[in-house]
């Protein structure tokens, strides 16, 4: 998060997959807050992301169910 404190933009990672994204990102935000909290000893610091990259091949309902799939979680 330190490129953040700098002003730089900070996207989620991304990855192809075709299942429900928040088998990936929620653990993944929980282990990155964790992280955060214990190397700053300030329990109300979070893993916080600017934007959510999306990574998808095939048509423009790939993506647009992709999309959905994430705004669900």
């Amino acid at each position: 998060m330190p490129l953040q404190d700098m002003g730089i933009k900070i996207g989620l990672p991304v990855v192809n997959a075709e299942r429900d994204p928040g088998n990936w990102t929620v653990p993944f935000l929980g282990n990155c807050t964790a992280l955060i909290q214990a190397q700053s000893g300030d329990k109300s610091k979070n893993c916080s992301y600017d934007f959510v990259p999306i990574h998808a091949f095939g048509n423009m309902s790939v993506l647009t169910n992709r999309v959905d799939l994430f705004s669900k979680t």
